[in-house]
């Protein structure tokens, strides 16, 4: 009796087994016919109705939908707004091989200068003068996200070769790509500092820096409202930033001591500056 028992216990647990399986494959099937459909959709709905597809997306918080959604748009019709568009949501879900494709062809355009002024007007109206003073010009905020893409993607050199050509420009594409080394996980600390000892004794980067730090300077001295100075000091910042790291991988105690002490005062100045708007 007991072994009748047994086995029909063994019989139960394999019936249970099986049923088990029979469910997963039944859900799994289900989740695969919703993925299709879900597919379907955003290929075929979005060449009718794009932008009504793009509010669905982001209403059910679908971000990746939205942004094939988007590139959709583009493709049909490849005007500055969609590109714009484009590669604002390249950059929220962080399809860096495509920020490159879309930032390059963006920088390209011929009116590129006259679109980032109309974006930057577009952000003082929306954040106002009290708070737009934390954002980057587009220029800067697309060539940062540039060299960041391209250092993602395995295109460190040219990462590189940007950051070292920003050296006689302002230096923001630098910025980025120290930042990128210092905190890249995948780099050991003695890689971070034969790297960053390279751009400290090479390519004039100090120099260029001092350079730079003397010219804000002098155009800080012109400035008549707290609104600019605020954004010359934030320059400032970044660059002392620089030299910071520089210092502390390259093992200039003074330097990094130095840039630390100017960061903390220059912070300071632009908490009262802040305040006084």
């Amino acid at each position: 009796m007991k072994k009748q028992t047994q086995n029909n216990t063994g019989v139960q647990n394999a019936n249970e087994i099986k049923l088990g399986k029979m469910i997963v494959a039944t859900a799994l099937k289900t989740i695969g016919l919703i993925l299709f459909v879900l597919g379907f959709l955003i290929v075929g709905t979005s060449v009718v109705a794009p932008r009504f597809m793009l509010k669905s997306f982001d209403t059910v918080g679908f971000k990746k939908a939205g942004y094939l959604v988007q590139k959709r748009m583009y493709e049909r019709d490849n005007n500055k707004q969609n590109l714009y568009n484009l590669i604002q949501r390249a950059i929220e879900n962080e399809e860096y091989k495509d920020q490159a494709k879309y930032i390059q062809i963006m920088i390209k355009i011929d009116d590129y200068s006259e679109f980032c002024e109309e974006v930057d007007n577009a952000t003082k109206q929306i954040l106002g003068s009290k708070y737009s003073i934390y954002a980057d010009s587009y220029d800067t905020y697309l060539r940062r996200h540039l060299v960041k893409a391209l250092y993602n993607t395995d295109r460190e050199m040219e990462a590189k070769m940007m950051a070292i050509d920003s050296v006689y420009g302002g230096l923001d594409e630098l910025y980025m790509y120290v930042d990128l080394i210092v905190n890249d996980e995948n780099l050991t600390e003695v890689q971070k500092t034969a790297e960053l000892t390279t751009l400290y004794s090479r390519y004039s980067t100090l120099s260029a820096i001092e350079t730079k730090l003397l010219e804000l300077d002098e155009v800080l001295s012109l400035s008549e409202t707290n609104y600019d100075r605020v954004i010359i000091l934030e320059q400032k910042i970044k660059l002392a930033e620089i030299q910071y790291k520089l210092g502390e991988y390259a093992g200039n105690s003074a330097l990094a001591d130095s840039a630390k002490e100017n960061i903390e005062g220059w912070s300071a100045e632009i908490v009262n500056l802040v305040n006084a708007l």
